[in-house]
């Protein structure tokens, strides 16, 4: 069961985006792929492809990093997120970006 302030923070994360701009909204592409199987990856391609061009795309994945959402979010898988976590938390604002050390 999630704490209090977990929920909290998810519920403010969702209710900071504009869902209605999402190119994914009128879409019947398969967002929740299994893992493996017949035909994922080709729906993970094309679920991708959709959130390229959409202008949501980083407050998306902001969102799914936030509520450690399954599926495809911002662009990215479940395993990606997680394989690339801290770089992605930098990019859309949750961490700082860190700096390079100086020569």
């Amino acid at each position: 069961m999630q704490q209090p302030g977990i929920r909290r923070r998810v519920s403010s994360a969702y209710a900071a985006v504009d869902w209605d701009q999402a190119a994914c909204q009128d879409s019947d592409l398969m967002w929740f792929p299994a893992e493996d199987g017949h035909g994922v990856r080709q729906a993970v391609r094309d679920c991708k492809a959709v959130c390229d061009d959409c202008p949501i795309r980083i407050d998306c994945l902001r969102f799914a990093l936030i509520a450690s959402e399954h599926g495809i979010w911002g662009g990215t898988t479940h395993k990606e997120r997680q394989q690339h976590r801290h770089k992605l938390r930098a990019l859309v604002g949750l961490l700082p970006v860190p700096r390079k050390a100086a020569a």
